[in-house]
């Protein structure tokens, strides 16, 4: 087995576009930018299917590639959960807070008549 800094050719061939894609849908899930990330998802899957196929006739490199694949699925999960958690707090506490703020003036509208 070799070093974790030294990766075979073939290896960190297919390696750098999984880590682009993954990189990708990282900050894009970092920055809450949701609506990429269906797309990003996508391009992570077919990516990874490619990258499988190219290694199914090592099965350490396929197992290290469906675990990784895993780990990035469980995260993306995590972070978005947790993002949404925050969110409902904040709702919640606006909500709290709206109790207890004096109700505000009746809306008015306005007509024009020409």
């Amino acid at each position: 087995m070799s070093e974790i800094g030294a990766l075979p050719a073939e290896q960190a061939a297919t390696e750098a576009p999984l880590a682009r894609v993954a990189g990708c849908l990282r900050v894009a899930v970092r920055t809450e930018s949701y609506e990429e990330v269906p797309a990003l998802l996508a391009e992570h899957n077919c990516v990874l299917q490619q990258a499988l196929l190219e290694a199914s006739a090592d099965p350490v490199e396929t197992k290290r590639l469906a675990t990784q694949a895993r780990e990035m699925l469980d995260w993306v999960k995590v972070s978005v959960l947790a993002n949404r958690a925050h969110a409902q707090t904040s709702l919640n506490r606006l909500s709290h807070a709206a109790r207890y703020m004096p109700a505000a003036s009746p809306a008015r509208t306005w007509k024009y008549q020409a």
